[in-house]
């Protein structure tokens, strides 16, 4: 198949990708300005860094960036289960995908050693959450992506207090 290298990487569709999503040519040119690489990039972790560039995106739509970039060869999207979150596990450098789907390089390298870890997520970071109070009203809110076990058994302390008619 015409584009694809010999690492099973199809640059046709990455740069496809890059050209007719927004959500991927902001996220392949945050991943090609990046000093290091990662093995796994979290759902979280993206969801977290669209919203502190000013980009409202839903969880569905990161989903579909990395099933996308499973398509093109670049790794695997892992669904979260029993306690471990999404994500997608790369076969090649994020660094280089981000770069070859922008046009900038025509291939894409292999991960050799892995220099970075996306299990810590910058100060201050927040996710957001959607939370169905009822059928047709949905709460959306921020909280520390570090949340810790306690703080959020205050906020649930915090709701059980507040008056209700």
């Amino acid at each position: 198949m015409a584009g694809v290298t010999d690492i099973g990487v199809d640059i046709v569709g990455l740069t496809e990708l890059y050209a007719n999503s927004g959500v991927a040519k902001t996220l392949l040119d945050y991943f090609s300005t990046r000093q290091k690489n990662s093995v796994e990039t979290k759902t979280d972790r993206v969801l977290a860094l669209l919203h502190q560039m000013g980009h409202r995106v839903g969880r569905a739509e990161v989903i579909a960036f990395f099933r996308a970039l499973e398509q093109c060869g670049c790794g695997e999207y892992i669904e979260g289960r029993h306690g471990h979150p999404s994500r997608f596990h790369w076969k090649v450098e994020m660094v280089s995908v981000g770069r070859a789907a922008a046009g900038a390089t025509p291939s894409v390298a292999t991960i050799e050693t892995p220099t970075d870890d996306d299990d810590y997520y910058e100060e201050g970071a927040m996710l957001p959450h959607d939370f169905r109070l009822r059928p047709e009203l949905i709460v959306r809110f921020e909280l520390p992506a570090d949340l810790s076990t306690a703080e959020a058994s205050r906020i649930a302390e915090f709701v059980k207090a507040l008056p209700f008619a």
